[in-house]
């Protein structure tokens, strides 16, 4: 098979930040060239979000997908984690009978799986990284830190979206690394503009949640959470939890007739009435990146749950419209937290607000760089 274009990425898994990252890159790189192809996870709602698009998937792939570009498109996709296997999240998903399924599926064609995230550079005639995080790398000099190494010194085009993966780059031989913002700050703006935050002062606190079966302890914060969220409801605060990602955050997903909860379900759901649903919050407390993402995005202050790196970087971004609150997740801490986003509130929107901005240029500005490389390659 032989196209222009190849996008890779962690999309079709039903997970409302990478399917942000796919609509965004999908809708600029259409820019300069409809012969695009996505290679990822198959799932039938790709469809309902970007008609027409074709999709390969990955995990069945029988021979190579020849591309004159091969675009890494957004999101984490090198990392090596240790992972608690008796975390509390791990045994919920052992009887979890889709991700039981998931698996039988994924033993079954394995002998037809030819791709990942490496090999498939061998078939590209030029490679782009586009937005992209990296690590962390628990192991050092694991076999995955070497190949994403390699990967990005042969790379013509890279850019990263922080300040750690810009300095890996250049320790990884990449000459002329460019620093964008995650690849959603371009993302489509009518979608935006319709939600902007009017509240003078936080009422409604939304809570973006996710299982965490990794190291560094940031399960811990689950039951600590909740009963954070039960003294806040009692002082007065409206209190609405949020999952982005329902099939991989099956502890979470498991309270859902407990917790008040906002589900994505890319099969039903459109980005209109999730972003609708969601923007009716004051405040955002998250464990997820692109809660923060579409925080900043929906002019609205956030507190992040330390349970990896890149949550404690954007908050620090956002100083004077962020906090994080980190292991070992001391409740009075984050009470301090919200009370002091509270103090003065309608001046750090506009500061969020500015500074998004800022980064919403920069993410423009990467993607025209990056369609000017692939006009220079025709």
């Amino acid at each position: 098979m032989e196209t222009n274009i190849v996008i890779r990425g962690g999309y079709g898994f039903g997970n409302f930040g990478d399917d942000a990252l796919m609509y965004t890159i999908v809708k600029e790189l259409n820019e300069v060239s409809t012969d695009v192809v996505l290679l990822c996870q198959s799932a039938s709602y790709i469809n309902n979000i970007l008609p027409g698009v074709k999709v390969v998937d990955y995990h069945k792939l029988k021979e190579p997908v020849h591309s004159k570009l091969l675009v890494y498109g957004g999101g984490t996709q090198f990392y090596h984690f240790k992972k608690n296997t008796f975390s509390k999240g791990l045994k919920d998903k052992i009887f979890n009978l889709n991700h039981i399924k998931n698996y039988i599926d994924k033993r079954i064609v394995k002998k037809n799986f030819i791709e990942n995230k490496f090999q498939i550079s061998n078939y590209a005639s030029h490679i782009a990284l586009v937005g992209v995080g990296v690590g962390p790398f628990d192991i050092e000099n694991s076999t995955i830190e070497r190949k994403t190494a390699e990967l990005f010194a042969k790379a013509e085009f890279v850019g990263v979206r922080d300040e750690f993966a810009l300095k890996k780059s250049r320790e990884w031989g990449v000459k002329k690394p460019i620093l964008s913002p995650d690849i959603c700050y371009s993302f489509n703006s009518h979608f935006l503009d319709s939600y902007k935050n009017e509240a003078e002062e936080i009422k409604k606190i939304g809570v973006i949640v996710r299982d965490w079966n990794y190291a560094n302890g940031g399960g811990e914060y689950y039951e600590k959470l909740q009963q954070a969220t039960e003294k806040l409801k009692e002082d007065g605060y409206e209190i609405k939890y949020i999952l982005f990602d329902a099939e991989s955050d099956s502890y979470w997903y498991s309270k859902k007739d407990k917790l008040d909860m906002i589900i994505w379900n890319p099969e039903k759901d459109t980005f209109d009435s999730f972003l609708e649903e969601i923007s009716k919050c004051d405040l955002f407390i998250t464990a997820r990146f692109h809660g923060a993402i579409f925080a900043s995005l929906l002019n609205t202050p956030f507190i992040t749950i330390e349970v990896e790196q890149k949550l404690k970087f954007i908050s620090e971004t956002y100083s004077e419209s962020s906090y994080s609150w980190g292991n070992p997740f001391d409740l009075e801490d984050l009470y301090s937290k919200i009370s002091l986003l509270n103090e003065n509130y309608v001046q750090r929107k506009t500061y969020l607000t500015q500074k998004m901005l800022a980064f919403k240029t920069l993410s423009d500005q990467m993607f025209l760089k990056l369609k000017e490389y692939y006009n220079q390659l025709q």
